[in-house]
């Protein structure tokens, strides 16, 4: 589920003004602003005011948030059901999800985008039948390898040939080389992260 105008939602904990919009004319004779009543797209504290207003929405409906990952909500009873959120996007699951479509529904304004089929650029695949979720990155993989020029690249068996050495950086180095290196080697770290372990021997090695 996603929702809508999400930061608009959050509450300010002190005041803030602001310059009036242009297109907009006073009819002061003096310079005037306007003080904000709600968090704006832009501001630095909006991301923050806009958990601190959805947690209040979990703790009232009976959520408690997970000790390992703030952004986790579960509910045991009544009604089991837990909530990933992202931002503006959540990840429900649970026995009787109506209920809480229900909730979240009446007091934000929320756009249902259906079965959960990619989130944070993994690709996520269910099998009914067996009982068992399946989580890839083929479309982060392929964009990593266009972007450092290795599209047309060949398979290989291990993630690092064991008689391989790397080059020590050279100072002559240009700075964009040096930032281009450091993204291979974020993007590379967020794929071990999420779905390829295996990588991160190599991934630790390049850093």
């Amino acid at each position: 589920m996603d929702v809508k105008t999400a930061f608009l939602h959050g509450d300010l904990d002190k005041n803030l003004f602001i310059q009036i919009p242009k297109g907009y004319e006073s009819r002061q004779t003096v310079p005037i602003c306007l003080k904000l009543k709600k968090s704006l797209y832009g501001l630095k504290q909006s991301p923050r005011n806009w958990y601190l207003r959805i947690k209040r929405f979990f703790v009232k409906a009976g959520f408690c948030s997970s000790a390992a990952n703030p952004c986790f909500f579960i509910r045991n009873k009544p009604n089991p059901c837990f909530v990933f959120m992202h931002v503006d996007d959540l990840v429900i699951g649970g026995n009787n999800l109506d209920v809480f479509r229900a909730q979240i529904s009446s007091v934000f304004d929320m756009k249902d985008l259906g079965d959960l089929g990619y989130v944070l650029g993994m690709k996520v695949t269910r099998n009914w039948v067996e009982r068992v979720i399946f989580l890839s990155q083929e479309l982060h993989v392929n964009s990593l390898l266009s972007s450092f020029g290795m599209g047309s690249c060949k398979r290989v068996s291990t993630p690092q040939v064991p008689s391989s050495k790397l080059l020590p950086l050279a100072t002559a180095d240009s700075e964009p080389a040096k930032l281009h290196y450091r993204r291979a080697v974020g993007l590379l770290n967020y794929l071990v992260a999420c779905t390829r372990p295996d990588l991160a021997y190599s991934a630790s090695s390049l850093s």
